[in-house]
Order: structure tokens, then sequence, then C-alpha cells
């Protein structure tokens, strides 16, 4: 029997338009305005369980003002000593440190005291207040606009990949999409990336998208290009 792949893409480079916006409408508008300068706050903290898209945000905005990204939650971090950047975006703060937690808080009190500071973006899990964060720290932190960013529903990843699939002309039945926000990643990108591997593997067998042809390949070892 002729072993099955799933050809899964890289992901797609995140931005502010391909976050779906859900429940998220004041965290996209908030973050527009900081990256047109329109708006009178300049820091911003989002925070939001796994999966809710806030280090989509951040690395969207960094890129889009060619600023600086830092995840806060690798090994070794790094944070920049001056208030240079067009845009520091702090992902998972709450990960940091003590000794780290205190660079950040004399980072905060440069950036705030700079004349020409561009924004400061940071996330955690937790609102400020209840990340575990040094309470100096959590009160600096809180003194900027804080929003929460919720995570998708079921109905708007839902009515996002269908979405997608009318895009591509993919047919999606009822039984397929319950299937694939049952028993894929929980991440919209992640599972738009695999509709788009399903999508090219029907092409190359011939063979619709059902179920069954679901549970053949997924039972298989899969073939990535940048993993999901």
């Amino acid at each position: 029997m002729q072993q099955l792949t799933l050809d899964v893409a890289p992901l797609a480079q995140p931005s502010l338009r391909n976050f779906v916006e859900g429940g998220n409408g004041m965290a996209l508008s908030a973050l527009r305005s900081l990256l047109e300068g329109s708006g009178m706050e300049r820091r911003l903290c989002l925070w939001g369980g796994p999966g809710s898209g806030k280090s989509h945000l951040l690395r969207a905005c960094a890129d889009a003002a060619s600023g600086l990204f830092v995840a806060c939650k690798e090994h070794a971090v790094a944070l920049p000593s001056d208030a240079s950047a067009a845009l520091l975006a702090l992902d998972d703060i709450d990960g940091l440190g003590a000794d780290e937690q205190v660079a950040l808080f004399n980072l905060v009190n440069r950036w705030s005291n700079a004349e020409n500071a561009g924004a400061l973006l940071m996330s955690c899990s937790r609102p400020p207040a209840a990340a575990g964060l040094r309470a100096d720290l959590a009160t600096r932190v809180a003194q900027g606009l804080v929003l929460e960013v919720a995570a998708l529903t079921d109905a708007d990843k839902a009515a996002a990949l269908q979405a997608h699939a009318n895009e591509r002309g993919i047919e999606l039945s009822a039984d397929v999409m319950h299937y694939l926000l049952t028993h894929m990643p929980r991440d919209l990108r992640a599972l738009i990336a695999v509709l788009d591997g399903l999508d090219r593997f029907s092409l190359q067998t011939h063979r619709p998208i059902t179920v069954p042809l679901l549970r053949e390949v997924l039972q298989t070892p899969r073939s990535t290009g940048g993993g999901v």
C-alpha cells in the first residue's frame, strides 16, 4: 500500500490582516492606532491564554513597524538596554525570571522617560496584577493600556476555515470541519495550514476531502515544510 504523507506548508507570516478578529475588535483597533501613531497611548499590554493569538499580534506589529520581537519564555533572554527601537514587542513577560523582571522594570522606566521612544508592546497570560510579576513591575505594566485577547470560539474558527475553503475552492463538509476542530491543533493558523495540505493531497491523489481520507492521512508520518 502506498505510504500517505500530508505536506503542510510553512505557516503564513503573522499580520494584522490575517488575524481573525473574533471578539477582539478593541485590541485590533488599539494596535492599528499604535502603528499609525494616531493614538495617545504608546504602551500596551495584551493578556490571554494559550492559543488566544497574542503572540501573533505582537509579531505582526513588530514586523509592520520594523521593530524588535523578544520571546521572553526562551532561555537567556536579552532585553534591549535602551528605547531606540521603533517598536519593542516583549511576548510572555510572565515567563521572565526574577533578575530579568528587574531588568524589564528598569527598561520600562527608561522607555517612559525617553523623549523619542517608540511603541512598547508586552503580553502575559493573565492580567498584570495576577500574572506572577514583581509588584513594582506589574504596576508599571498596568499604567499603560491593558487589553484581553480572547481565544477564538469553535464557531469563529469554523467560519474562518469555511471562508478560507471558499476562497480556495475547497469542498469542506460539516463532518470534515468537525474532525479538524476536534482532532487537530487548536491554533487557527495551524488548522489553515493543515487544510491547505489536505487540498494539495486531494488534488494529487484525485480523492475528495472526506473524514476517512483525513483519518488515513493522519495515521501516517506527516511531511512538513515548516511545522504546525
